[in-house]
């Protein structure tokens, strides 16, 4: 799959969506920043057992569907070094790769599929934010 999505509208949503992921160490996947694309709608999400949060951006353009969990640490990481407006990233299995003018970064990613739907998990004592 690949993506095509303005830099900074990503590096934000990126940090709110991903404002709770490594906050609780009981499951390994919530470590991650789970990221699904549904048309051209980007959805960022992170889950700490207590609060879950959500945003979403629309991609400029991309060529599927999918889901996939990354470490939003490193990627913002990433995405802060570039100096281009736009950022091309490919999702293949394993890997998220960003094409840059220089060349390209690459990051493991993890299936969603161990990822909690945030929708079940939320319970009466914990919080759900969604930011559109």
């Amino acid at each position: 799959m690949n993506i095509s999505v303005d830099r900074k509208e990503f590096i934000n949503a990126l940090a709110i969506g991903g404002a709770m992921s490594g906050k609780n160490s009981t499951m390994p996947i919530l470590c991650f920043t789970k990221i699904a694309v549904e048309g051209n709608l980007i959805s960022i999400s992170s889950f700490d057992l207590e609060c879950a949060i959500t945003t979403r951006i629309y991609s400029l353009s991309n060529d599927g569907n999918g889901e996939f969990c990354v470490n939003a640490g490193d990627l913002l990481k990433a995405l802060k070094s570039l100096n281009s407006d736009t950022v091309e990233v490919d999702i293949n299995v394993s890997q998220l790769s960003i094409k840059h003018k220089s060349g390209i970064m690459e990051m493991p990613i993890v299936e969603a599929n161990a990822f909690p739907n945030i929708s079940e998990g939320h319970k009466d004592n914990s919080h759900l934010f969604v930011l559109s």
